[in-house]
């Protein structure tokens, strides 16, 4: 028989460097987090999502954090009961130069991303989203002014 050798596959902690697959950690830890602001943004809690795909709440968590791996058979049911498709967890590992998850490795763009996921970060964004566009505006220059 045959034997071929293949190359091991370069792998990288980055998000997005070009040519080198992320490590298995850095995707683990990126498709909780993408775990986490689904259900977040949905209002549903770690024990809800749990119950839904019959783990516990703890285990919801160490999803989130990255800390146990998620199978792909589970990772399906999630997607299921967070209305998304299974490519969506993995979006910010393949995102262009353009998207706005290409800082999710790092910077300015893992602030926001881990903000928003959060339950201020959450209620930030609906309270905003509910006010007329105008309104907005006028909050944000608001925003600005008080930050400087």
């Amino acid at each position: 028989m045959n034997h071929q050798s293949f190359p091991a596959l370069p792998h990288s902690s980055t998000v997005g460097s070009a040519g080198v697959l992320p490590d298995p950690q850095t995707i683990d830890s990126v498709v909780g987090d993408q775990i986490r602001a689904r259900r977040t943004a949905l209002g549903m809690s770690q024990k809800r999502l749990g119950h839904q795909i019959g783990v516990s709440f703890q285990q919801i968590q160490k999803y989130e954090l990255g800390k146990n791996r998620v199978s792909s058979s589970k990772l399906f049911e999630i997607a299921f009961c967070l209305k998304v498709a299974p490519s969506f967890f993995f979006e910010p590992l393949v995102a262009g130069p353009t998207t706005p998850f290409r800082g999710h490795a790092g910077g300015a763009g893992q602030k926001r991303f881990a903000y928003v996921a959060t339950r201020e970060g959450a209620r930030l964004v609906e309270t905003a989203l509910s006010l007329p566009r105008p309104v907005r505006l006028d909050l944000l220059r608001l925003m600005e002014t008080l930050s400087k």
